[in-house]
């Protein structure tokens, strides 16, 4: 038997395995610097006074209720501000971020409420770019997927509760695969809980998220692409 040829049969299978982790870790080097560079275009975008100014008008709503809470100590329960509307039944659904507004308007004014914005918007896009890359076997498509999404959310980048409602919705897949994989732990419920307890304070799209994870756990398999 010649040595040399049974010495290179034996680096054959070790040549061949090395490849394909070859090419996974340049795929992963791609994918971050793609990535990063997703994450600066947003934070370029989000963060520029001169791109983003604060101009959504039902901000500044949101800042009276909050100051209105600050100073009773509570949550309104009857119209205060519409003149038509005096007296009637309100509903604060989105009290503890309009809570938050007031004390950054308060303590930081305009400054802040513009950091506010622009840290939503971009914890937004990393983390639906996170989610996007766990569910997906392509970086391509991730970032496809993640350039995409930051089209679409643009216009709702402003400081509004709708915002937080996003990003909850961005977890959702994440908490059913765990479900899925490891079962019901208490640790998981505990996560499920503080969320919905978080959303339920912020925005009435907490009926949505509730189905949209029912669904996800016994309607619909892992989502894949």
């Amino acid at each position: 038997m010649n040595p040399a040829v049974t010495s290179d049969n034996q680096n054959a299978p070790e040549a061949d395995t090395m490849a394909p982790k070859t090419v996974g870790y340049t795929n992963s080097i791609a994918f971050g610097v793609l990535s990063v560079a997703l994450i600066l275009l947003a934070s370029a975008r989000q963060f520029s006074p001169l791109f983003s100014p604060i101009e959504d008008p039902d901000l500044f709503w949101h800042i009276v209720i909050g100051r209105w809470i600050l100073d009773h100590g509570a949550v309104p329960q009857v119209e205060h501000w519409n003149y038509f509307g005096l007296g009637q039944t309100f509903r604060a659904y989105s009290w503890s971020n309009e809570v938050v507004y007031a004390l950054i308007d308060r303590h930081f004014g305009l400054r802040g409420l513009w950091w506010l914005q622009g840290l939503s918007a971009l914890g937004l896009i990393a983390v639906a770019t996170f989610v996007f890359r766990h569910f997906s076997r392509s970086w391509l498509l991730t970032l496809l997927a993640g350039v995409l999404f930051l089209v679409f959310i643009d216009p709702f980048t402003s400081i509004r509760p709708q915002l937080i409602t996003f990003i909850l919705f961005a977890l959702i897949p994440l908490i059913a695969e765990s479900i899925q994989k490891n079962g019901l732990k208490l640790r998981y419920g505990i996560f499920i809980f503080l969320i919905f307890l978080i959303w339920s304070n912020t925005h009435l799209a907490m009926i949505v998220g509730m189905g949209y994870l029912g669904g996800l756990l016994f309607g619909f398999s892992k989502p894949r692409v």
